[in-house]
């Protein structure tokens, strides 16, 4: 087998393949990581959940003045007509005593 290269040639190719090697090793070396690798994804869990947290957050203020006006237009009509509301509570607390003392 006769080889025509240029000395440097080769040494290039030799260089190359070395840092191409050394790539390989350093990602082997990531993924037999097993310790690193359970710390990254409960930190993208974490990161997931803090950001599901906050979206739900932010619904909940976005709902929160339409909640208050509703709330506030119930007591207004149990303040028109009490009877209706008083029946009702009535009604569930004899549901609720009767199931207490039947157990």
């Amino acid at each position: 087998m006769s080889d025509d290269r240029d000395p440097q040639e080769i040494r290039r190719q030799i260089e190359a393949t070395r840092t191409e090697l050394g790539d390989t090793v350093a990602a082997l070396a990531v993924k037999t990581d097993l310790k690193a690798q359970l710390h990254h994804r409960v930190e993208e869990g974490r990161q997931k959940a803090l950001a599901r947290r906050d979206e739900l957050l932010g619904k909940a203020r976005e709902t929160s003045p339409e909640a208050v006006r509703a709330s506030a237009t119930l007591v207004e009509r149990i303040r028109a007509n009490p009877l209706p509301a008083a029946v009702a509570g009535a009604a569930l607390a004899g549901l609720l005593l009767g199931r207490l003392t039947s157990r």
